[in-house]
């Protein structure tokens, strides 16, 4: 009897919260529209929806656990960088924290955000996080115990491990040439004059050689089998890699990268206990306010120097990371203010499919066409030198306003739960993993961007992988006959 009380538990959970979910999101959006006519107090409007988010976020991760989603897994992970970089500031003020340099307090990229603004950005962020989830929640879940698929792995490792010892050498060496590259011109010049100048410099065969660095990577750990000596070496390697970043004061994929590699070895070495997640999460967000320093003295001409001067650990490191990841918010306000769609282009989603081979696709059909990150950042806002990024959430509101983007939300949500969750064999992995590098960086970004990436990371260990299958599989029938 218990443990029929204990599946209907966990079969009903699940339910009820998608139910408060719609009730959430319905009762947002008329929120959302009734904003101009409200004479509440705007604080205590912010406290509220900050609040009841983070309450209903806390549900969703429990329902999660019982729809059998752990926290530390792909789409846990994913799912808590999907909710930090849009609603990071608002989990704080939930709690009652304020900082200095919080959304409202100055300027967004030297636009000032009216509280009306701020609490549709707040609204519409909230709306992102638990739709988001709810198309989590509404995918059905398959048994990964198929004998098939297991016999079929050991192909699957064979063949990944060929494409990762090809692509890692080459991949290797081009990322730390150009990653020292970068590093000298910070050291002498700054971080701000570096990344210009390697970014309009860089080779383009270069770039895409660099892209295939982290994916061949977890190639050799999974083809290798997991073996720890293997994972260790890769570790090692990445690090030197990662470390060249710090020095630079760039912030990179190497984040995302590195919680994969933690995340491999939880659940495929060996498991990190609770304890353990959270002193490598406060020591990670400690890092970060290290490198957002590093990052806001972009000017100088010695990066060491500046840090030394302007940076102290504080007590409020922690809160101050949350707080750097949650500024994306800002570009849903920015654009929320600006009132009706302000990209003169057209739909951003459509220009991104045409242009996920080459821009001049586009411009076939839109000749004056600039992406959406180049206009934000120099068209619209003006800025000199430095872009602003964009938002997920951002764009999604710009190409379909409330209603439509919570669809897309939801659609979002499902796919990249259907990758990461339901993963039967290696190959499914590596492209489960793949998805999370390009669909991560989407969430800061734009879709023109960060589709072409992971197209081109995912036809890149496609083509091969089917090069190398059709040879094995010629030798094994030449080898029959």
């Amino acid at each position: 009897m218990r443990g029929d009380s204990r599946i209907k538990s966990r079969s009903i959970l699940p339910i009820v919260v998608v139910f408060l979910n719609i009730l959430f999101i319905v009762i947002a959006i008329i929120w959302f529209f009734s904003l101009s006519e409200s004479t509440f107090d705007w604080s205590t409007q912010r406290y509220i929806v900050s609040f009841f988010t983070t309450v209903l976020f806390v549900f969703n991760l429990i329902a999660n656990k019982k729809r059998q989603v752990r926290f530390f897994s792909l789409y846990g992970v994913f799912f808590l960088f999907f909710a930090l970089f849009n609603f990071g500031q608002c989990f704080l003020w939930a709690f009652g924290i304020h900082l200095e340099k919080e959304i409202g307090e100055i300027s967004a990229y030297g636009v000032y955000l009216y509280d009306e603004s701020i609490i549709k950005a707040e609204l519409l962020s909230a709306i992102a996080i638990i739709a988001f989830n709810t198309g989590n929640l509404l995918q059905r879940r398959h048994s990964c115990d198929n004998d098939s698929e297991k016999e079929n792995n050991s192909e699957h490792a064979e063949i990944l491990k060929v494409i990762g010892l090809i692509l890692f050498i080459p991949s290797y060496c081009v990322t730390m040439y150009l990653a020292i590259s970068k590093m000298n011109m910070s050291l002498e010049y700054g971080y701000l004059n570096a990344s210009i100048a390697t970014d309009s410099t860089a080779n383009t065969l270069l770039v895409c050689i660099q892209r295939l660095f982290v994916p061949s990577i977890f190639c050799i750990i999974i083809g290798y089998k997991y073996n720890k000596k293997v994972f260790l070496l890769m570790v090692m390697l990445f690090l030197s890699y990662m470390m060249v970043g710090i020095v630079t004061g760039d912030r990179g994929e190497w984040l995302y990268s590195l919680c994969l590699l933690a995340l491999i070895y939880h659940e495929k070495i060996k498991a990190i206990r609770f304890k353990q997640w959270i002193i490598i999460g406060v020591v990670g967000l400690i890092a970060l306010t290290v490198l957002s320093s590093i990052r806001d003295n972009r000017n100088d001409t010695k990066t060491f120097v500046s840090l030394n001067t302007n940076y102290s650990l504080s007590d409020n490191a922690v809160t101050e990371s949350i707080s750097e990841m949650g500024s994306s918010m800002q570009v849903a306000g920015v654009i929320i203010q600006a009132g009706d769609n302000p990209y003169p282009y057209g739909n951003t989603y459509l220009l991104s499919l045409l242009g996920v081979f080459s821009d001049k696709v586009v411009r076939f059909f839109v000749p004056d066409y600039v992406d959406l990150n180049s206009w934000f950042s120099k068209d619209y806002l003006h800025l000199n030198g430095w872009g602003a990024g964009f938002s997920f959430v951002a764009e999604a509101y710009m190409n379909s306003g409330v209603l439509g983007s919570i669809a897309i939300f939801i659609i979002f949500g499902y796919f990249i739960s259907k990758v990461m969750t339901n993963r039967k064999n290696d190959l499914e992995y590596i492209i489960a993993i793949i998805v999370f590098i390009g669909a991560i960086g989407l969430v800061r970004g734009t879709m023109s961007y960060n589709l072409k990436i992971l197209f081109f990371d995912l036809a890149a260990i496609g083509l091969l992988y089917s090069i190398i299958k059709n040879k094995v599989s010629r030798r094994t029938l030449c080898e029959s006959r």
